[in-house]
């Protein structure tokens, strides 16, 4: 569009200039003693100043479009700021690293894929990504744990199922113990039958899942703790703990 009002600016100032000179060569129509230098001003000269003044409003300043181009760019890069100090602000608000729980899994998770989401200018002007890595780090590590407890503790009542099903399954056996002659021997068994019954008599405990019975106090009592007579456990198929020996 410039090269247009440029021509008829060259046009109007050569029509404006024979003009001067000889207002007929350019003042075709009209009667003679109307084709005067004062038209010519009139007609080329309000026409000359009017295209000068289009030509200079379309021609392309290259400062003006630097400004141009700065300024968007200035623009682009606020937003980008703005975006990335909105994702800083969401980050810091996980908190201390160490006290982070399961709790903040989805959060994480969606943090991450907030940062996934920004272009490579935003990423870079995110500061707060270390932290956001720790705390992924810390929620792996937390969801690790808490598999191995599971699986042991799923080891732990199979094998509690196990120990109580072989127990039941088992045939108490009887021993059959020969009456010596000497009455000094008679009298040791008749206090060791004794002995034996009165233990027999006494209060254990055993858990809902396990085989054993146990003394009060025993550490496989965390769990549960059922009270019942020695004597009542024995006939029940369980077996003495190892442990705490009752």
């Amino acid at each position: 569009m410039n090269t247009f009002f440029f021509l008829l600016l060259v046009l109007s100032l050569g029509c404006l200039i024979l003009g001067i000179i000889k207002p007929s060569f350019v003042i075709r129509w009209g009667l003679e003693e109307k084709r005067t230098r004062k038209r010519v001003l009139k007609y080329f000269g309000i026409g000359f100043i009017v295209f000068l003044i289009l030509f200079s409003a379309t021609i392309d300043n290259p400062e003006v479009e630097k400004y141009k181009t700065s300024t968007d760019t200035k623009h682009t890069f606020s937003n980008n700021e703005e975006i990335a100090v909105t994702l800083d602000k969401k980050i810091a608000a996980l908190g201390d690293i160490n006290l982070i729980s399961l709790d903040k899994s989805e959060d994480i998770k969606e943090l991450r894929g907030e940062y996934e989401n920004l272009t490579s200018e935003q990423k870079i002007l995110v500061t707060k990504l270390s932290l956001l890595t720790e705390a992924e780090n810390k929620i792996n590590g937390l969801k690790t744990s808490a598999d191995v407890e599971k699986s042991l503790q799923v080891s732990k009542e199979a094998d509690a199922e196990k120990d109580s099903a072989v127990a039941k399954e088992a045939v108490p056996q009887s021993t059959v113990q020969e009456a010596p002659a000497e009455s000094q021997k008679t009298e040791d068994i008749v206090k060791e039958g004794s002995t034996q019954s009165q233990n027999n008599e006494l209060t254990v405990y055993i858990t809902k899942t396990g085989s054993k019975y146990h003394r009060d106090g025993c550490r496989y009592l965390r769990q549960s703790k059922i009270s019942i007579s020695k004597s009542e456990a024995i006939n029940q198929g369980y077996t003495p703990c190892s442990v705490c020996n009752p």
